[in-house]
């Protein structure tokens, strides 16, 4: 038996998505398919709805533009309607969680990844329709949305058509196995409810947009962790829920996040700031918001099973700043105190994020790194001539920006092209000519120069802007 459940106005599946007992199906389907309702008040209800949002975005044919909405339908033998809006409330729950790629998570249009469900059937009359809508599962609100009714207008989201391809469903077949599978729901409504309030840190508010996105990722952190009632602090709950020691930045930021942005929001209308700063940096460097989703989809995949999508190790250098790593390398005085202190590995830790970093750090690590480099091994100086320009360059604004560019143009045939990495079979003696295969002998060489392209990449970016 099937029981239409709803629509999902402005997302667009190429395969059918199947979450449970709830199947979700898009029309028209761009491979021929017949995905309409089978029965006929079904595919009515549909079309009255559809009618209701904006005509202009669908797909685009050859024909013009083509209306597209999904709809999800409940296969089972019936059961009374709050059993019914509980499944749906959950697939709904777990495709916004599957939606919410952390590769995507900074993107500005986010709500091209928010679901809107509308519940079906409609309750009124022929001219004024209530429908369910489900925006928001933790504030239920009934909306008018019928086509001809006049006094209240239509929803003004203003959601372009998102269509995804099922492979972007991040863990879906483990979601399915999680919570279909294995457990009954209800033994996971934290979890669940924990995966709601984190899906809801990612819709837009009209006034104080992020503080209000902070609370509820806040909320997402309390609920999955039920901090409470088990008597635990966020600090604890998370870095053991990761495996990071007490004293990492992990732990660090979790403090912070805890007493600077949840704390202080609740007990002053606002948080105390929007940046997180590591403990021994001296500028704020990484978006609490940001970091706090990132962080919570990570501590949600260890607690219950999923695939974790970094390592907790990549998490710690993500919460470490540029500045950081800089210090290291300056603190250890020259060319040849890097290499002997095997710091060469900071090198690799450097990225091309906002802040970059001290300036002037950067101009004496480059100088340094070049100048032993060409001590060790004497490139040609004809091949290299913004190397000759970087060190005798002195900071003149985005200028010395430029040569590090350059520079990575010219080395770009020492290092990454120069090299040939081979585990099996044979090489030519044609292709040892032109490139080195790795060995023991020249390791220590091929690690600097892999550190000073990496270094390169950074000093470009960073170096670009003006003092």
């Amino acid at each position: 038996m099937e029981t239409l459940l709803g629509i999902l106005p402005y997302i667009y599946f190429e395969e059918p998505v199947r979450l449970g007992d709830v199947q979700l199906l898009s029309i028209p389907d761009w491979k021929g398919r017949n995905h309409t309702p089978l029965s006929k008040p079904h595919r009515e209800s549909l079309r009255e709805l559809s009618a209701c949002f904006l005509t202009t975005r669908g797909l685009s044919t050859d024909k013009g533009g083509v209306k597209a909405l999904t709809y999800f339908i409940l296969n089972n033998d019936g059961g009374n309607a709050s059993e019914v809006i509980e499944k749906a409330r959950t697939a709904i729950i777990l495709l916004r969680y599957a939606m919410l790629r952390p590769d995507t998570q900074a993107t500005d249009n986010i709500e091209s990844t928010y679901v809107y469900a509308f519940s079906l059937p409609q309750a009124g009359d022929s001219n004024n329709k209530i429908y369910q809508s489900w925006p928001n599962f933790n504030t239920e609100q009934e909306m008018w949305i019928s086509p001809e009714h006049h006094k209240y207008p239509l929803p003004g989201w203003y959601v372009d058509l998102h269509m995804v391809h099922t492979s972007q469903l991040e863990q879906l077949e483990e979601l399915n196995q999680l919570f279909y599978e294995q457990k009954p729901i209800g033994e996971r409504e934290d979890v669940l409810l924990a995966m709601d309030w984190y899906s809801q840190s990612f819709l837009k508010y009209s006034i104080s947009n992020t503080a209000r996105r902070l609370v509820d990722i806040s909320i997402a952190f309390e609920t999955l962790f039920q901090l409470q009632k088990n008597n635990i602090t966020m600090t604890k709950a998370v870095t053991e829920t990761l495996g990071v020691a007490a004293n990492s930045p992990v732990a660090d930021w979790a403090g912070s996040f805890y007493g600077r942005v949840r704390s202080a929001t609740s007990h002053s209308g606002k948080p105390a700031t929007l940046v997180y700063q590591h403990a021994e940096a001296q500028v704020p460097h990484l978006s609490f918001l940001w970091s706090a989703q990132r962080i919570f989809r990570e501590c949600l995949a260890a607690k219950i099973g999923l695939p974790r999508n970094i390592s907790s190790e990549r998490l710690v250098e993500e919460l470490t700043p540029n500045e950081i790593h800089l210090r290291r390398l300056k603190e250890a005085g020259s060319f040849e105190k890097i290499v002997e202190n095997n710091l060469l590995s900071e090198l690799e830790k450097l990225r091309p994020i906002y802040p970059v970093g001290k300036r002037e750090d950067i101009v004496w690590l480059g100088k340094e790194l070049l100048n032993g480099y060409k001590q060790l091994y004497n490139p040609p100086q004809e091949s290299f001539p913004s190397l000759v320009a970087i060190l005798n360059s002195e900071d003149s604004g985005s200028d010395l920006g430029l040569k590090y560019y350059q520079f990575l143009k010219e080395f770009r045939p020492i290092y990454p092209d120069g090299y040939i990495s081979v585990s099996h079979g044979d090489i030519t003696e044609q292709t040892t000519r032109k490139t080195k295969v790795i060995t023991s002998a020249n390791w220590e060489q091929f690690r600097l120069e892999g550190g000073i392209y990496h270094f390169a990449q950074f000093a470009g970016y960073a170096l670009i802007m003006p003092k």
